[in-house]
């Protein structure tokens, strides 16, 4: 059957109608809701077709997925428009139809986006037209083919966001833009997009910044000389959100570019300080001071010991049913300590317990973030919540003042820790109680008492 007038629906036997070969919705999804409907409510849009151009019959442009259900729900003939389009019309109606579909995953839509424009030769204007989406939604679909297409189906099936994929389109390296393909779809997508656009930033800064430092005459210093005391410290710059118009220090006259921290520092020349004349000192005085240094040594080897000890202990500890209540107690503990006490976590303890090589080096919060992120492990949890109470191998039970002997002294941390530890089982040895409570032979002055 034919249709007499533009636009007019015509009824057609469903063994006339034929699938587009072409077709770019190739899996058309669960049909039986579909079905369903149509077997109780019949067809309530119809269907556009052209004639089927070597045999009898029609083919199928707009209605695939009801032509497919209908076929599951017995009927035989269908409502259809019949219309005349050259093959090009055809694939440019079939994409169009296909790419406002809610259903449609980001990977299909950015791969019809594609053959309109590299296909079709269609414009981004006129894609904008036709579908309905901006023009600058059009060009961030595009973008996506640029990317490495096997690696982008492979990715595909997590289920891709708009959202990611428009974040993504911000990097604007290709091949930096591949690599965070790796991570869409999981839990460590975003902060390796934040990682990458903090780098595009600062390498697009960092050209006007150097030129900045060398109108203004500063001499790079060496990364040792920040501590040798020959230089005094005046600001830190962040080179990701430098402007032409960030005022530099005019004291400057010396630079260090930390560029794993994307951070410039500016210092001075130090003023020299004329040192006064040492009294030479008396043999009882450098024995002294040979003594208190020996004592203090050993107290700092002991107290890296007692760290030892309390770390590996709990690095061996898993989260379990019994467990979770004191675990989640030592967590608000740690939080309140170092918030009230405005104390930092040791980094290069994290990196140990967790696992972090120096390869893997990114911005401290990232590096932790993702190695969390990227872990289910239960054992990890006790690790990670100790390190919130900012324990290191230089937590100290003793004064570090190198002309005085050592004395002990009252160290809220360690005290706090081990009251955690003791009810996850901990049994302190007798030594490391005596260092804590200062009663350790380590804290009497031998050669005081001596000379009594």
């Amino acid at each position: 059957m034919e249709n007499s007038g533009k636009n007019k629906i015509v009824w057609l036997s469903i063994e006339q109608l034929h699938a587009h070969p072409d077709n770019p919705r190739k899996d058309l999804g669960d049909l039986t809701e579909l079905a369903e409907s149509i077997k109780a409510n019949g067809i309530l849009q119809n269907l556009t077709v052209v004639p089927w151009a070597s045999q009898e019959g029609y083919t199928v442009i707009i209605g695939h997925r009801r032509h497919a259900a209908a076929q599951l729900a017995g009927l035989t003939e269908l409502p259809c428009v019949v219309t005349y389009m050259t093959a090009e019309e055809q694939h440019t109606t079939m994409l169009c139809e296909n790419v406002q579909r809610r259903d449609l995953t980001a990977y299909e839509q950015a791969q019809a986006f594609h053959q309109l424009a590299f296909d079709f030769n269609q414009s981004v204007q006129s894609i904008s037209q036709r579908t309905g989406f901006s023009e600058s939604t059009v060009r961030r679909r595009l973008k996506m083919a640029e990317l490495d297409q096997s690696k982008l189906e492979e990715v595909s099936a997590r289920q891709l966001s708009f959202e990611d994929l428009d974040e993504l389109s911000r990097i604007e390296d290709i091949e930096k833009r591949n690599e965070v393909l790796e991570h869409i779809g999981t839990n460590n997508f975003d902060v390796n997009v934040k990682k990458a656009l903090q780098e595009q930033e600062y390498k697009k800064r960092l050209p006007s910044l150097k030129k900045r430092i060398k109108e203004l005459g500063l001499e790079e210093m060496k990364r040792s000389d920040m501590y040798s005391g020959e230089f005094d410290f005046l600001e830190t710059v962040d080179v990701c959100t430098y402007e032409e118009s960030t005022e530099l220090s005019a004291e400057a006259a010396f630079y260090v570019l930390e560029e794993w921290l994307r951070e410039l520092k500016l210092y001075k020349k130090a003023p020299k300080i004329k040192k006064a004349k040492e009294d030479k000192k008396t043999k009882a005085q450098m024995e002294r001071e040979k003594f208190i240094k020996s004592r203090q040594t050993e107290l700092d080897k002991l107290a890296e010991t007692f760290y030892e000890l309390r770390r590996d202990y709990i690095c061996d500890i898993t989260m379990t049913k019994n467990n979770t209540e004191i675990l989640a107690r030592g967590a608000a503990w740690a939080a309140a300590f170092t918030a009230s006490r405005y104390s930092t976590v040791n980094s290069n303890e994290i990196d140990k317990i967790l696992g972090i090589s120096d390869e893997d080096k990114l911005s401290y919060d990232a590096r932790f973030e993702e190695r969390l992120l990227r872990s289910q492990n239960r054992k990890l949890i006790p690790a990670v919540i100790y390190l919130l109470f900012g324990d290191r191998k230089d937590e100290k039970s003793h004064t570090y003042y190198s002309a005085d002997f050592p004395a002990h002294k009252v160290n809220e941390r360690l005290e706090l820790i081990y009251k955690w530890l003791g009810l996850l089982g901990y049994a302190p040895s007798d030594e490391e109680t005596a260092y804590l409570n200062g009663t350790h032979k380590l804290f009497i002055d031998d050669m005081e008492e001596s000379e009594k």
